[in-house]
């Protein structure tokens, strides 16, 4: 093998590597985000409930 084609081998393994690691970062930025807004929709929910709760018991 050449010079010239171990030089592109090396530099094409260590793009990939670098793509590879950005690509799984993107994906737990992604997990992260879902997670927050879950979170918040469930906060949202409680929170509904908690003032429908409240609007009962002072109706009682």
């Amino acid at each position: 093998m050449s010079d010239t084609a171990k030089v592109i081998t090396i530099a094409l393994m260590i793009l990939s590597g670098y793509s590879y690691s950005l690509y799984l970062t993107h994906n737990e930025n992604l997990a992260k985000i879902e997670a927050q807004s879950e979170n918040r929709r469930i906060i949202a929910n409680l929170k509904a409930e908690d003032e429908l709760y409240d609007i009962f018991n002072k109706k009682s």
